[in-house]
């Protein structure tokens, strides 16, 4: 994992001592429940249930061309898009461009099948990553999140059937 000079973390051995550390991982906390719940996928969520996923989040910083996630490839989590854009590719061809508080992979939540997509940063990504045993761990103790969780992929699944003419 790399690290800049920006939220919502601090490098390693910042100096920070006792309180002082205390406070800045408390700020970096509530920068991350600021992110996702600016998010549709977290939408409608309490706090509460916010600073638990955001307790399992970890930071990644993608550079420009690397593979975010791999097509073919088993899912560990989904990630959260904080600064730069990505392209979504099924096989050869460019099928979405995500930016800033869109979501990648968040289905690998909840299957453990290979990624439907692959999805590369286009410029330097910093994201927030959550992994789906953590995720997991927060659905355990906090069902209210499976539940908003499961309504929105339904609402994804009935526009994508809408949009290729099926239904069920």
């Amino acid at each position: 994992m790399s690290y800049t000079g920006a939220w919502p973390y601090q490098p390693p051995g910042g100096g920070s001592r006792g309180r002082g550390r205390a406070k800045n991982a408390k700020v970096a906390l509530e920068r991350r429940v600021e992110l996702l719940q600016k998010v549709d996928l977290f939408a409608g969520l309490s706090k509460q249930h916010l600073r638990a996923i955001g307790r399992v989040a970890s930071v990644r910083t993608f550079n420009e061309g690397t593979r975010i996630v791999v097509e073919g490839h088993k899912g560990a989590g989904c990630f959260l898009i904080v600064e730069g854009s990505s392209e979504v590719f099924k096989g050869d061809k460019q099928v979405a461009k995500l930016g800033p508080g869109e979501v990648v992979g968040e289905i690998s939540i909840f299957d453990n099948v290979p990624r439907s997509a692959t999805v590369i940063a286009a410029d330097e990504v910093v994201a927030l990553q959550v992994s789906r045993e953590g995720m997991l761990s927060v659905i355990e103790e906090n069902p209210r999140v499976a539940v908003r969780l499961l309504e929105l992929m339904a609402h994804r699944l009935r526009l994508a059937t809408e949009a290729s003419g099926t239904f069920t």
